[in-house]
């Protein structure tokens, strides 16, 4: 991508007006610090609960220079992504925290850093 181009994409980004996005990666023994990614599109979306067959109201976050995507319940401002994986005889765990909040993103951090320790 050119200057010029890599410019009038930040251009356009800056004057939509979409918000910033605070994501928190943990896993079992390590927390990174909250990242800041700039939201590149909000794409109306659903959720369905595992309990039952009830689809509720998201919104996904496209992330600027990110292959990750977020979904965020309508109406509330942060979510969570727990997974597990295994390797050569040993499992771990990892958690993406991301809110639209810098406060909230520092706020779980911080019981994050609490829990490993």
């Amino acid at each position: 991508m050119s200057k010029l181009q890599e410019y009038l994409k930040r251009k356009r980004i800056q004057d939509s007006g979409l918000p910033k996005i605070y994501i928190v990666e943990s896993t079992s023994d390590n927390v990174e610090k909250p990242v800041e990614k700039q939201v590149v599109d909000i794409i109306k979306n659903v959720t369905f609960r595992i309990e039952g067959k009830e689809m509720i109201p998201s919104d996904r976050y496209k992330l600027e220079d990110s292959p990750y995507e977020v979904d965020i319940l309508r109406g509330e401002t942060s979510s969570k992504s727990d997974g597990y994986s295994t390797g050569v005889g040993d499992l771990w765990a990892w958690s993406i925290f991301a809110s639209l909040s810098l406060d909230e993103a520092h706020e779980y951090y911080q019981q994050e850093l609490t829990r490993i320790k």
